[in-house]
This record gives structure tokens, C-alpha cells and sequence, in this order.
């Protein structure tokens, strides 16, 4: 996983 996916799941989350 790159950083970048990490950030997404984390983001999307935060929104849920």
C-alpha cells in the first residue's frame, strides 16, 4: 500500500 492509498482510506474515514 503507498501513502497515498493510505491517506485516501483514512479520509474517506474521517467522512464516514
Amino acid at each position: 500500500m503507498t501513502r497515498l492509498q493510505i491517506k485516501n482510506i483514512i479520509m474517506i474515514g474521517a467522512t464516514v
